[in-house]
């Protein structure tokens, strides 16, 4: 029998009520925007940090904001799930300026990947491309 199973351990059951958990209480509500619709989701805000070392020898640090989002929220109006892709936003609303972030692969990575075994929720890479007002 190959494919993975569809039953839960009760590790992976509690890992999943602990990221919910988390999700609603540091979470907060964003719009993920793609070209064909807009859609409120709770997502958590961190960052990624990547280490390079340039030709002469310095090693830099950069720290790229991410979005941690559940895959059950992505979700078009139609009922379809879908996977963060690159061009895509993530806004957030904060009454009189809204913060625009666009979802790109950053440093060798996809622009979106699971954040563990249970493939609950995705760490989607971002970069911070506008800060306008709120309409």
């Amino acid at each position: 029998m190959t494919g993975r199973l569809t039953s839960r351990s009760p590790f992976e059951t509690a890992i999943r009520a602990a990221k919910t958990t988390l999700r609603n209480v540091k979470g907060f509500s964003v719009n993920y925007v793609t070209p064909d619709e807009t859609i409120a989701v709770r997502a958590r805000q961190g960052a990624t940090a990547f280490r390079m070392d340039t030709e002469e020898r310095f090693n830099v640090v950069s720290r790229n904001p991410d979005f941690k989002i559940a895959v059950a929220e992505l979700v078009t109006s139609l009922g379809a799930y879908f996977e963060p892709q690159a061009g895509h936003h993530i806004e957030i609303d904060n009454g009189d300026t809204v913060e625009v972030f666009e979802v790109v692969p950053i440093n060798g990575e996809p622009e979106a990947r699971f954040t563990g075994t249970d493939q609950s929720e995705f760490r989607v890479h971002t970069t911070h491309v506008e800060t306008r007002a709120a309409t």
